[in-house]
């Protein structure tokens, strides 16, 4: 892993290319695919990501207007109540269920992944014309004018950059995996929440960093 961004990217790759062989009538195994790569996020998953001032990680404040305006669709057309009849109904869903309902608006990586995976569903019936009728043009105008398949529309530059230095690039970590489990250790060891550990951390270097501003005055 390298990004957050490539994450998502790769969970929308994944996306097109099983709805584009569920379309082509092939029989395809979503669920075991989309299994297979979740595992890239190794110990991360389902795990709120922290920021190095000790508090989670959150999604753009920006979908809650997006969402609201989803919820009309959504209600107009009944799809959540008919959330797999037809199937897209479900893909356009996730788009707001990852993130709100499932995440409380905290970022996890598997989950911004799954929201690729769904987008990249998605975006194989708008673009194959294969959308219920009655709904098609409403969802392809929402798609596109609120970007729903770029992962900024999510997460903004500044938070993805974030979560990068934080979790990809690290030279502490030596890797996102072996990084989060020290931490997970040394906060079970200690009987505190990954929250506290990263807050003690915030608290160190800002001790040092006030201490090095204090010598050099």
């Amino acid at each position: 892993m390298t990004s957050v961004l490539e994450l998502f990217n790769d969970g929308f790759k994944l996306g097109v290319s099983v709805q584009t062989r569920e379309h082509n009538k092939e029989i395809v195994d979503g669920k075991k695919e989309w299994n297979q790569l979740e595992e890239k996020t190794g110990e991360l998953k389902d795990k709120n990501l922290v920021g190095p001032n000790g508090s989670n990680i959150k999604y753009n404040d920006q979908l809650n207007q997006i969402y609201e305006r989803m919820d009309q669709i959504i209600s107009k057309f009944e799809m959540d109540k008919n959330e797999f009849n037809p199937k897209s109904n479900h893909f356009f869903c996730q788009l707001k269920n990852l993130v709100k309902a499932k995440s409380n608006f905290n970022v996890q990586l598997n989950r911004v992944m799954q929201l690729g995976f769904n987008a990249g569903q998605l975006s194989v019936y708008i673009n194959k014309n294969t959308l219920l009728e009655d709904r098609r043009d409403e969802i392809k105008k929402f798609v596109e004018k609120y970007k729903m398949f770029d992962l900024e529309t999510y997460i903004n530059k500044d938070t993805q950059k974030i979560i990068n230095e934080q979790y990809f690039k690290s030279e502490l970590k030596g890797g996102s995996d072996k990084y989060y489990e020290k931490y997970l250790k040394y906060a079970n060891s200690k009987g505190i929440s990954l929250e506290q550990v990263f807050y003690k951390k915030y608290l160190l270097y800002k001790s040092k960093y006030l201490k090095l501003k204090q010598i050099n005055k």
